[in-house]
């Protein structure tokens, strides 16, 4: 079997732990938080921006405020990137339709 080297998957965590910025329990959570967000019926980009998210706040936040950060984000609705989003709230446009008729 060859030695070949393999690319992290999460490579902005993998240069952040390399360089001392954030510890091991960090790197947990948030691979962790990454491994539940991996399935099927998300797409890419919200992925990537949970990704983004969580490697952003790692180096900031002390270890259980990014596990509660982390939670959020895995709870966090990706429907903005899946479908157009009204502006105007659900409960207002329900209040419309019955005053109409």
């Amino acid at each position: 079997m060859l030695e070949e080297r393999l690319e992290p998957l999460l490579p902005g965590l993998a240069v952040l732990q390399r360089d001392g910025v954030v510890s091991a329990v960090k790197v947990q959570i948030v691979e962790r938080a990454m491994h539940k967000l991996t399935r099927p019926s998300l797409k890419t980009e919200a992925v990537q921006m949970a990704e983004l998210l969580l490697t952003e706040q790692a180096p900031i936040l002390a270890p259980a405020e990014l596990q509660r950060f982390a939670h959020a984000v895995v709870r966090m609705d990706p429907g903005p990137l899946d479908r157009p989003r009204s502006t105007t709230p659900h409960h207002h446009n329900q209040r419309r339709r019955q005053d109409a008729a």
